[in-house]
């Protein structure tokens, strides 16, 4: 899980290529982790300068995990041969965000994007 979340940060620019369901997952589990922790942080430190800080630092990292979850997303929507642009299915209310679920959790295909 380390190596795959490792990943997620090496290739976060990278918008081509396909990634596996455990790279898709393991960035999302913990990327959820870091954003309650930080908002934990920042309602200690609401309304000081360290707060701030805080908040200004969330706002870049929260601005690279969106990116990098982009990426990911279109990679893996790659591996199971769909692509990049399905990504926009997920702002259809109720049946997009369903569907964009679906396409996640499809296993590997041979497809035009493998490495």
């Amino acid at each position: 899980m380390i190596k795959a979340y490792r990943n997620f940060w090496h290739n976060i620019f990278n918008f081509s290529g396909t990634a596996t369901r455990l790279e898709f997952f393991t960035p999302l589990i913990f990327n959820f982790g870091l954003a309650i922790i930080f908002a934990w942080i920042i309602g200690l430190t609401d309304g000081s300068v360290s707060g701030q800080f805080v908040t200004s630092v969330y706002t870049i990292v929260f601005a690279l995990v969106w990116i990098g979850n982009l990426s990911v997303t279109v990679r893996r929507l790659h591996a199971s041969n769909h692509s990049g642009w399905w990504f926009w299915i997920q702002f259809v209310p109720i049946v997009g965000t369903i569907w964009i679920f679906i396409l996640m959790i499809l296993p590997n295909t041979a497809n035009r994007w493998a490495n």
